[in-house]
């Protein structure tokens, strides 16, 4: 059993793109929506829609929801397009013991760095 952290996902990869605009506009900060009842989601728009690259994590991410990209401008909320999920993926991150400092007749430093371990998860 895990935590709710361990079932946040980072990255989606998306099938079947309607866009609604030209993929050159596919640039800057969007939204997502992953669920009809979710929330906003701020992220990076890839790979003319195909790749969604989240701010921060979201749970229950499945194959075969729906993903729709939003930009704010002037006038409220636009839709950009949107696709198919086809599968996520997550990024955990560990600590890793990097280095130990120690020497006779002092305190023992340890340095702890933090390493991006890339873990694909297929959903």
């Amino acid at each position: 059993i895990g935590s709710r952290e361990d079932l946040l996902v980072s990255t989606i990869y998306l099938k079947n793109i309607n866009l609604l605009c030209e993929p050159n506009d596919l640039n800057g900060e969007f939204l997502v929506k992953v669920r009809s009842t979710g929330s906003l989601l701020p992220c990076k728009i890839i790979d003319e829609g195909r790749k969604v690259e989240l701010k921060s994590g979201e749970a229950g991410v499945s194959p075969g929801q729906a993903c729709v990209f939003y930009k704010k401008d002037d006038f409220g909320v636009r839709v950009y397009g949107g696709g198919w999920i086809e599968n996520a993926e997550k990024y955990l991150f560990l600590f890793i013991f990097s280095s130990i400092s120690s020497s006779l007749g002092s305190n023992d430093n340890l340095t702890f760095d933090w390493i991006n371990f890339y873990n694909k998860v297929w959903i």
